[in-house]
């Protein structure tokens, strides 16, 4: 007796040699759904990368910038008459693009950094806000301006004090010491200084010309943004002017509580009669008057 393969038995087997097109429809759409599952999965994970790494990098500008002011502002240098030119503090109000784009300069007892150090030479301290298309990357180790932040930097200027000729107490072979430069990416400086006769603080400083020096210092930077960091601190009510990234306030040691001129102490005589230390550019002057009267 014949066996008969009946038709369903026959589509069976055809079957069982591939796939039907809505099979074929179905696998990929789950491959699809899947490689989406992944794909957002690691960009999820790169952001979060780079996030963390944006912040790391934040941070140790702002843990380098903070040691370098506090360091240096801790150890500004003065002379008794604050009239010389090599030991000026001066500090200048500017604006910038993104804010305040302040100079300072001054004179500090400490030495140069590393292997430039010599026993007895000071250095001036200039920190100045340029242009990054100015500074040379390769010498100052600046990191570089990422996409779509501002191409602003703070250069910090370390260089040993330039005597004046003739002046005692130059030390040999500290005109042959460079300068040291660094460059940390910035969008604003602000420096502002205190006065101990008007007890306020004001934008600018020369004590060339107030023969003192302010009381205290205070030092304010922020760090650039792109413009989504910019809108988020906006809608959160960040305001960068009272909470920068860097905020530094230092009591001027060799100025803080002089409210007048430094006495000349190259120039200056003892009265006898009531102890008085009293200078002799003054006397002298008011002699000089008096003679003309006469």
């Amino acid at each position: 007796m014949t066996r008969r393969v009946g038709p369903s038995r026959k589509g069976a087997a055809n079957r069982a040699g591939g796939f039907t097109l809505l099979e074929l429809l179905v696998a990929m759409s789950v491959m699809t759904v899947a490689v989406g599952i992944v794909y957002a999965t690691f960009a999820s994970v790169t952001d979060t990368m780079a996030i963390a790494r944006e912040n790391a990098d934040r941070m140790a500008f702002r843990m380098a910038l903070r040691r370098n002011l506090t360091e240096n502002l801790g150890a500004v240098y003065a002379e008794s008459t604050a009239t010389r030119e090599e030991f000026q503090l001066l500090g200048t109000d500017e604006s910038g693009q993104y804010g305040p784009a302040d100079k300072l300069r001054f004179c500090t007892s400490l030495p140069m950094p590393g292997a430039y150090a010599l026993p007895g030479v000071m250095k001036v301290v200039e920190y100045s806000l340029v242009s990054s298309s100015d500074i040379d990357a390769a010498a100052t180790g600046y990191p570089g301006d990422d996409p779509g932040r501002p191409g602003m930097a703070l250069m910090i200027t370390e260089s040993p004090l330039a005597y004046q000729e003739g002046v005692q107490g130059a030390v040999s072979g500290s005109d042959q010491l460079p300068k040291v430069q660094r460059a940390v990416p910035v969008a604003s400086f602000d420096v502002l200084y205190f006065d101990g006769l008007s007890q306020e603080w004001r934008k600018d400083w020369d004590s060339l010309s107030e023969q003192r020096l302010p009381w205290a210092l205070w030092v304010r930077v922020n760090f650039p943004r792109s413009d989504e960091e910019r809108a988020a601190d906006s809608a959160a009510g960040v305001d960068l002017t009272e909470t920068p990234d860097v905020d530094v306030m230092m009591p001027i040691a060799t100025g803080a509580g002089i409210q007048g001129p430094f006495l000349d102490l190259n120039h200056a005589r003892l009265d006898s009669a009531s102890g008085d230390m009293k200078s002799d550019a003054k006397s002298s002057s008011k002699s000089h008057k008096s003679k003309k009267k006469n």
